[in-house]
Parts: C-alpha cells; structure tokens; sequence
C-alpha cells in the first residue's frame, strides 16, 4: 500500500511538473542588437523584441522566460528544444526557411543593405565589388546575421564576423576593418547616435530579398506555429505592434 501511494504521488507530481512546463515559452534571442534586445543600465533586458515576447505571453496566457544566447547559437538550441521559439530580430530568408518555420511579426522586405564608413568614405566605392578591389577589403559584420550569410557569397571580401553592434563601431572607428554592413533602418539609427558613421545603400539582387524579421519555431511543432500566428495577428490588429515600434523605433517613426 505504501509503494502503490509513493507511486501514485509520483505520478501526480509529474503530471504538475509538465502541467506546469506548458504553461512557460522559453524564447531564445540575442541581447546585443539595440534596439531589438539589450541590457538596461540596470542590467534587465530590454528592446523590442523583450517587449514583443511579453506580449505574446499575454495573448498565449503563458509566462516567458528569456534565454540570452548567441546568435549562431539561437537555430540549433532551438532545434535541440532548449528553447520553445527565437525572437531576436531575425531576418526571413530561404536558407533559415529550411531549417525552421518563421511566422512574420515586424518589419518590411529588405531589398537593400547599407555600409557604414568612419568619419569618410572612401573615393570610388559604391558597392560591396569595389570594396573588394580595394587594398584592404575587409567589412565587419554580426556573427550569425543575414549580413554575414550575404556577405559570405561576396568574392573578394575578408569578412570579420564581430559578436555585437558595439564591436562592430569599434572596429571600424579604430581601422581594423574598412567598413560594417548593416540593415538600412539599424544603420539610420546609428547614423544618429554616431554622426561620424558615412552611409553607402546597395541594392541585393532579388533573389537575396528579405521578408521581414520572423519568430521561428521548429517545423514539426505545428501547434505552437498556428497559436504565435494568430497571436501576431491580433497583436496587429491591436495596433500594439506599431505602439512598440514607435516606442523603441521612434527615430525611425
């Protein structure tokens, strides 16, 4: 009788623990890339996308709890089920499309990135190809971005893969790289906080457009695809997406 009691409260407690578990998302980003995530003065993440995270809990009526993970790290702990989804500011491309869902939630299509210059621009350089007839080709990018995934398609170019929006000034402010690539919009923002910073848009080629920043979910977890998508949806609707992005976009806005 003691054994089948031990049991059976073992049972139960179980049951709680994995009641419990559904009842937590873990979201997995990368707080280094203002304004999407950083860390307050205070040491608390903030940005964006922590913003983004609260309110989908909200609208699953799950708590959220937040993983800071690097960015090259955030698809395989995602795809090892450490974390539940990644919220980080993520582009949608083809290639990350293979290897997880994305559900679109902010952002409009990227058909043009930016390089960013210290103090000046060099003479004759339009483009990433003149760039790399240069002497010294070398652009920074974020490690794990869809600056580096491009750029790595770019002949000519010696790629310095730096972990954060602040490396990446440094580097180009003390000479070790020529220039950064950045999204258009991160690249405005930071134009306004580093007005020393010389901005070169490009145009992509169609076929590396991107769609958007998109919260990715492993493919087979179907269910939890359909409810962040209708989430998104009524975060939307609500307007409380755009009341976020001209909170913390409001340069831009």
């Amino acid at each position: 009788m003691k054994k089948l009691f031990i049991t059976c409260l073992v049972v139960v407690l179980m049951g709680c623990g994995q009641q419990k578990e559904e009842h937590i998302l873990i979201v997995g980003t990368t707080v280094n890339y203002p304004p999407y995530e950083s860390y307050s003065e205070h040491g608390e993440m903030e940005g964006f996308d922590i913003d983004i995270s609260q309110a989908l809990g909200k609208k699953l009526g799950v708590d959220i709890v937040v993983k800071d993970i690097g960015l090259d790290a955030l698809v395989i702990a995602l795809q090892q089920k450490k974390i539940d989804c990644i919220i980080s500011g993520m582009s949608i491309t083809e290639s990350r499309l293979q290897e997880m869902a994305m559900i679109p939630y902010q952002g409009d299509p990227v058909k043009e990135l930016t390089l960013a210059f210290w103090n000046k621009t060099p003479e004759n350089i339009t483009s990433l190809e003149d760039i790399a007839r240069t002497q010294n080709p070398i652009v920074a990018v974020m490690v794990g971005s869809y600056q580096e995934e491009y750029l790595s398609k770019v002949s000519g170019i010696d790629m310095k893969s730096l972990d954060g929006t602040a490396e990446l000034i440094m580097d180009i402010q003390y000479g070790k790289s020529q220039a950064v690539l950045f999204e258009p919009h991160i690249a405005e923002m930071l134009k306004q906080q580093f007005p020393q910073l010389q901005l070169i848009p490009f145009q992509l080629p169609q076929e590396e457009w991107v769609l958007g920043n998109g919260i990715g979910i492993r493919k087979d977890n179907i269910t939890l695809q359909q409810k962040v998508e209708r989430a998104v949806q009524e975060l939307k609707s609500e307007e409380t997406i755009h009341t976020l992005e001209k909170k913390w976009f409001k340069e831009q806005r």
